[in-house]
């Protein structure tokens, strides 16, 4: 591969366990859930997920989504924090969410402009998987995302077993 397509042996050692992830990983793409209230960066987020192959479901409240969850299981929940469209705030959604038993292992996270150091610590206190603070680069998104789905994977199979 590397002759082939004249890459360096780190390019190719990084695209070979990418390739391997996903070819374990199985041929369904994750469904990721995503909600805020800021209709443009739900739909710069939504379309980032999409390009990186994964099914997106997105809701500009926490009613909405809180709705969808009762009967649906995705594989990651992302969420602001600040909705004010909504009737449950960011933490009070992940408190609520945490109550399902169908949902007490999906990975949760928090997508918010919000930086107070307070705000964060709080979410991290909740047990929010992760808190990724706005503006973000597109490819910490993902990383987080993949790093989060792959751990929420080996344990969804340990326990299969």
């Amino acid at each position: 591969m590397r002759k082939r397509f004249h890459i360096t042996p780190e390019e190719s050692d990084r695209l070979e366990a990418e390739i391997l992830w996903e070819a374990r990983s199985g041929t369904q793409p994750a469904t990721l859930i995503v909600i805020d209230d800021d209709v443009k960066l739900l739909n710069l987020v939504s379309d980032i997920l999409r390009e990186a192959s994964y099914s997106v479901r997105t809701f500009t409240t926490s009613d909405d989504a809180f709705r969808f969850l009762k009967e649906n299981t995705p594989d990651m929940i992302i969420s602001d924090i600040n909705l004010e469209t909504s009737t449950m705030g960011g933490f009070t959604f992940y408190e609520k969410v945490r109550e399902m038993d169908h949902l007490q292992n999906v990975p949760f996270i928090f997508l918010s402009g919000l930086t107070d150091e307070v705000l964060i610590r709080t979410g991290k206190e909740l047990g929010v998987d992760d808190y990724l603070t706005k503006p973000f680069s597109d490819e910490t998104l993902l990383a987080t995302i993949k790093g989060k789905l792959k751990r929420f994977r080996k344990l969804s199979q340990s326990k299969k077993k």
